[in-house]
């Protein structure tokens, strides 16, 4: 039987993470030290600032280099 993998983009794989650690997204960009704008823009699919990914990696407990290649 072929498996089927389970895709998640890197919106979802930041908003599990966030609601993982609890963290609201003011406490998300200041622990990254971003705008709390640029967490909202990630979140709603706007991944392409590698930077913000990369910051705000460490704080969500994530391998920055894989949220970058999973946007």
């Amino acid at each position: 039987m072929e498996r089927i993998g389970i895709e998640d983009f890197c919106e979802d794989i930041v908003a599990k993470a966030q609601r993982g650690r609890g963290l609201a997204d003011e406490a998300l960009a200041e622990a990254a030290g971003v705008d709390v704008e640029e967490i909202r823009r990630v979140k709603t699919g706007n991944c392409s600032d590698e930077e913000i990914l990369r910051r705000i990696a460490g704080p969500l407990g994530l391998d920055a280099a894989k949220l970058v290649q999973a946007a």
